[in-house]
């Protein structure tokens, strides 16, 4: 038998790791389950946004925007960081999401206008990446409808006995019922 001499060899290596960052967008009519049909002029829809941060080992950072439909009209945003409105546009710019954390956020807008029943309104959020550079951008949509609410005003009026006087439990009393879509 014989030995063989053995030798221990190592490297070094230099450089930079790079963070890579995920984010996701959930969009829901709020309260969760509510379906978004709206009727009347001035009838409020209320959006519930969540962002994640999905990538657990950096920050990252970008601008959410959030364009509300032209059938809305934007009355509130609530969220504990500074944002814009500019017409239909909301904007917010973070510094930083940390990895694994998310900002939730509830949008309100009102129907501004009368519009046809069955016209859909389709209201689309997305978040935009600047930083790193490796980060994906999310978007996510919702659609509600404005529905037809009919509202009708009801007469009725007694046709016979004209009199109105009833002799027996068992007479018979006519009625003309008229109804009126105002």
């Amino acid at each position: 038998v014989s030995q063989v001499p053995c030798t221990n060899t190592s490297a070094t290596a230099t450089g930079t790791i790079v963070g890579f960052g995920s984010v996701s967008i959930i969009k829901n009519f709020h309260p969760f389950g509510t379906t978004g049909v709206i009727y009347h002029s001035w009838d409020i829809v209320t959006y519930a946004v969540t962002v994640f941060n999905t990538w657990g080992t950096s920050a990252i950072t970008g601008t959410f925007t959030d364009i509300l439909p032209p059938q809305l009209t934007f009355v509130s945003l609530w969220i504990p960081i500074p944002f814009t409105v500019n017409g239909q546009t909301i904007t917010i710019t973070w510094l930083n999401i940390p990895a694994w954390q998310s900002y939730p956020m509830l949008v309100t807008a009102v129907l501004n206008g009368n519009y046809p029943a069955n016209t859909t309104y389709t209201n689309t959020a997305t978040y935009t990446c600047t930083s790193p550079s490796v980060c994906n951008n999310a978007s996510a949509s919702v659609t509600g409808l404005i529905g037809w609410f009919a509202s009708i005003a009801m007469t009725k009026t007694i046709i016979s006995p004209t009199s109105g006087n009833l002799s027996q439990s068992w007479d018979l009393v006519t009625y003309q019922i008229t109804l009126i879509n105002t």
